[in-house]
């Protein structure tokens, strides 16, 4: 699978950057537990 984004090796290979899209489960718990966090800090 090819990345987009940032292919800096050094960012790359601690799977920042654009590697955080070869692991979708850890893309999901992040962008869920940023809407609980502004949810939260809206009031919801």
């Amino acid at each position: 699978m090819k990345t987009r984004g940032c292919p800096v090796p050094k960012i790359v290979k601690n799977g920042e950057g654009s590697a955080l899209m070869k692991n979708l489960v850890l893309v999901y718990d992040i962008i869920k537990a940023n809407s609980f966090i502004y949810k939260r800090a809206q009031g919801s």
